[in-house]
């Protein structure tokens, strides 16, 4: 049986490692290149996602360098073999590497695929039984990861011909990257999702993008997949409450995973924020984020200068609304929210309000906010932070305006007769127009529409009853120019018609 050794490439310089990535026929050679890091930070974070057998490495790279990465692979991956890559003045670095478990060491000016192919088959020649190869199988869940990754243009059709027995295939992707523990799902997938799905011909891999994949091949129905996936996520939930695992669409040929792989990758970007209950979606419920109409910032500016806090909560709530129901971009919604309720804090932190710990409150709603992993608990939190600061605002405001209400309500009496609007109100009093409207339902439990009526009504009940004027008289004397609506809202009202008050009365 063949046998293929991993290599991690690790180098700074892109070219270099694009070079090696073509250097050799590394397959024929019997060795897979599996992933590749800019420095040894990024090296050692695939290291554990990819577990290589032999790491080649520069020396001199930033934020962590060859010397201090060997160092830590002897210490904590002691299996793994390194090979240096020096120049001439790296010779001191490279008598440290050795002293920290470097295997070998070759220059990069002299560098050429016999010498570099030597040293790698001299290690191979090294490893034991006891070593974890690439079997047959193995190869084809590296050849197709290298594949998506790029590492290489093509797959062996004759190799996936003779190894897939059914005629359909769908991809499962994992992103890796959502999680804080991502080791929990790559054992769940490794130990119990592969356990129920064997009969599928499972091909798991992760690419260098960090996702984690399934490959199916089957001949049965896609609904079955899809179900019995379903019911396996039940136990990972319990582990990982956010889990988000994304089915491709059905597909007939191994040839076009990489389209598959990519458009899915894409399309499920940034999704797992619209999928609160859901731990598996198909493609097929995946959509694009709609674009909104740019936000009026010219007139939500002039309500913040003014102080008017009440009409700038609306703005903001009216469009947060808009844009979750039209399923905006994460990003973008999150970007939106975090600059209108920073501008928002700093106003009234300006304007002396007195709220206590305005400061803290900021940085509580910027950092819950911001943290929020479901647009339903995003939505629910900036709602009733909203709700909440306006309730304040109310207060506030009936209390320092206290003789002002009063005022306002004796002329809706006076006036009431009159053709007058909640906003012709407000502009004539110098009012906030949402702070009126939020009074007439938190103290009289109605609109002002419905308080109007009442007053007006209340008026025509003293006119019904102690003047000889006409039922039509009454109405518009009281501001009704239609009897019939005059008839419908008094009977609503008083529960009689106009006619049978004043026969009783």
């Amino acid at each position: 049986m063949n046998v293929f050794y991993k290599i991690l490439i690790v180098d700074d310089e892109s070219s270099i490692r694009n070079g090696l990535l073509n250097f050799i026929d590394w397959n024929k050679n019997g060795f897979n290149i599996i992933g590749e890091a800019a420095n040894g930070k990024e090296a050692l974070k695939k290291i554990e996602e990819l577990s290589p057998q032999i790491v080649i490495t520069d020396i001199v790279m930033p934020i962590l360098d060859g010397v201090q990465l060997s160092k830590i692979i002897q210490s904590n991956y002691p299996d793994i073999k390194i090979v240096i890559l020096s120049s001439h003045s790296d010779f001191e670095y490279v008598k440290k590497t050795f002293q920290s478990g470097a295997v070998d060491y070759i220059l990069k000016p002299t560098l050429n695929p016999t010498e570099l192919l030597n040293v790698l088959k001299k290690l191979s020649a090294d490893f034991d039984t006891t070593h974890t190869f690439l079997t047959i199988e193995n190869k084809i869940e590296s050849m197709i990861s290298q594949y998506l990754s790029g590492y290489t243009d093509h797959i062996d059709p004759s190799l996936m011909d003779n190894y897939f027995r059914d005629s359909l295939f769908c991809l499962l992707t994992i992103d890796l990257k959502l999680y804080a523990n991502p080791a929990n799902i790559k054992t769940f997938v490794q130990s119990e999702l592969i356990e129920i799905l064997v009969d599928y011909q499972p091909i798991l891999f992760t690419t260098n993008q960090n996702v984690l994949c399934l490959i199916f091949n089957y001949g049965i129905s896609y609904k079955k997949i899809c179900s019995t996936i379903q019911m396996s996520l039940n136990n990972i939930r319990i582990i990982e409450p956010t889990t988000f695992f994304v089915l491709s669409k059905e597909f007939s040929n191994i040839n076009e995973i990489k389209p598959v792989y990519d458009n899915l990758v894409h399309e499920s970007k940034n999704k797992r924020f619209f999928f609160k209950e859901a731990a598996l979606i198909t493609q097929e419920q995946l959509f694009i984020p709609k674009a909104v109409q740019s936000f009026d910032t010219k007139k939500y500016f002039i309500h913040l200068v003014n102080q008017n806090f009440i009409e700038v909560l609306e703005n903001i709530k009216h469009r947060l609304q808009k844009m979750i129901a039209q399923k905006v971009n994460e990003n973008e919604l999150k970007r939106f929210a975090n600059s209108v309720f920073y501008d928002l804090f700093s106003a009234i932190e300006e304007s002396n309000f007195p709220f206590e710990n305005l400061q803290q409150k900021r940085m509580i709603l910027l950092t819950n906010m911001n943290s929020c992993i479901y647009l339903e608990d995003f939505s629910t939190l900036t709602h009733a932070f909203i709700d909440e600061l306006k309730e304040k605002l109310t207060a506030y405001y009936a209390q320092s305006n206290g003789d002002l209400i009063s005022i306002i309500l004796q002329y809706i009496k006076e006036h009431a007769a009159e053709k007058i609007t909640l906003n012709d109100i407000a502009l004539k009093f110098h009012f906030n127009y949402h702070y009126l409207s939020s009074y007439f339902s938190s103290h009289f439990n109605e609109t002002f529409p419905d308080y109007l009526n009442r007053i007006r009504i209340e008026q025509s009940v003293k006119l019904l009853k102690n003047s000889t004027m006409s039922i039509s008289e009454v109405a518009e004397s009281c501001g009704y120019s239609d009897i019939s609506y005059f008839s419908k809202v008094f009977k609503k009202i008083i529960g009689k018609t106009p006619t049978q008050f004043r026969r009783e009365a």
